[in-house]
């Protein structure tokens, strides 16, 4: 099952970056500014929130699988419109559908995942599905970027919606609901999950506030790299379209090898006893700090090898966020709430992948030159990531957040979440 979640996240990460891969192309045959690039970048993002958030919060009520073979079934449709007419009103469409159909997919494989897995042996396989995305992007990089420079960008989209209807009929063969998470889960787990926690509460804690800031840095940058960094090698850089979409993959495998090491790291350090705010807040939010300040550095780092290092790191270092926020919200969910609040966080952070690419086409737009735009773009992106980071470090805090959610439930009377709407409490202790 872990294995065909990575297979969906590596193929969803394919989606994300065709556009980006084949954007010089694009750009040149549909006449299109910067502004207007980005704002088709951006597109793709803007009905995240609702659909992450709507499937998150059915994720307890329906069967898993049929969720997971429709979306990648829509994954393949979505790209119909482009296809049969280039226009930039067809690119607009099939980005906006393409991105509400893939909304939902990273929250709902992790909440999988977790499904699959006792809270102490999580830490794994979350990274194992978010480095997926790493692995997709390599190989996308590799793969479409051979299949746009000799047979055309439009064929890139196609190969896409191939392989996204292909996993749809393997996972509708060989895909299996979650089992019942009350044979998986902790003893406390299993008690708090017969008394469900306000919603708002869990939203209000500092560490769901903390994973917040930092998965919508993260989010911005990694919208940004998509959109931006291969014409930035083309356009600024001067390398050619085939070299520049391979550097997509030196940021990717500085994401992976961050992934599983701080994910590991984190894990013995749990199992050790150490509070869970160090590995999840302090480490992840000094990791991303240092990311952003690689950002800030890029335009300055010449066309070499230190802007191949810089590039990577800025791009890299930031992706520790998603894995590290969804095991700490994770923490201090009970199990029959976790798929709407990670659903949430995802649709949250998701607004920064809107603002991204669109804010560095207009940077891009309004500076004098091409240059001068790209070291303010850069700016920017790298500010966004390093208060991220900041957040994390100092608000993170999984276990704290978590004993205090259980202190209010036991202080409240019995009846009171028997009968109440978890999220909308009556009565006096409303």
């Amino acid at each position: 099952m872990t294995v065909l979640l990575m297979l969906f996240m590596a193929l969803n990460f394919w989606d994300k970056a065709v556009l980006g891969l084949a954007a010089v192309p694009i750009m040149a045959e549909l006449g299109l500014s910067n502004s207007e690039y980005g704002l088709a970048s951006s597109s793709f993002y803007l009905l995240f929130t609702v659909s992450s958030v709507l499937v998150g919060l059915m994720a307890n009520r329906v069967r898993s699988k049929w969720v997971f073979v429709v979306l990648a079934t829509l994954w393949a449709l979505a790209q119909v419109p482009v296809l049969v007419s280039a226009t930039l009103a067809a690119l607009f469409v099939t980005r906006i559908f393409m991105g509400a159909a893939e909304g939902p997919a990273n929250p709902l494989t992790v909440h999988t995942a977790h499904s699959w897995f006792p809270p102490r042996d999580r830490s794994l396989p979350t990274a194992l599905t978010q480095i997926a995305s790493g692995i997709g992007a390599i190989t996308a990089a590799l793969v479409l970027t051979w299949i746009i420079t000799g047979h055309g960008w439009r064929w890139a989209f196609a190969t896409t919606a191939i392989l996204s209807a292909t996993w749809a009929v393997a996972y509708a063969i060989f895909g299996r609901d979650r089992p019942e998470e009350g044979g998986l889960a902790s003893v406390a787990e299993s008690e708090a999950d017969d008394q469900r926690v306000a919603y708002r509460r869990i939203l209000l804690t500092p560490t769901f506030l903390g994973s917040l800031a930092m998965t919508f840095a993260a989010a911005w940058c990694l919208a940004v790299v998509l959109a931006w960094l291969v014409p930035y090698f083309v356009k600024i850089v001067g390398y050619a379209p085939s070299m520049a979409g391979g550097m997509v993959v030196p940021p990717n495998v500085v994401s992976i090898l961050a992934i599983l090491a701080l994910g590991a790291w984190s894990g013995r350090l749990i199992v050790r006893g150490v509070r869970d705010r160090v590995p999840l807040g302090v480490l992840t939010g000094a990791t991303i700090v240092v990311g952003g300040v690689c950002a800030v550095l890029v335009p300055y780092l010449g066309s070499g090898f230190w802007l191949v290092c810089g590039v990577s790191l800025a791009a890299g270092l930031p992706m520790v966020a998603m894995t590290s926020a969804y095991n700490a919200v994770g923490r201090i969910c009970p199990p029959a709430q976790r798929g709407a609040v990670l659903g949430t966080l995802y649709g949250l952070y998701s607004v920064g992948s809107i603002g991204g690419p669109y804010a560095m086409g207009l940077i891009l737009d309004a500076a004098p030159d091409l240059e001068t735009g790209y070291q303010r773009g850069f700016t920017v992106l790298g500010v966004i990531v390093i208060a991220g980071g900041l957040c994390a470090a100092l608000w993170v805090n999984p276990g704290g957040d978590r004993s205090r959610l259980l202190r209010h439930v036991a202080a409240r009377p019995p009846h009171v979440g028997a009968t109440s709407d978890p999220a909308e409490p009556t009565g006096a202790h409303a």
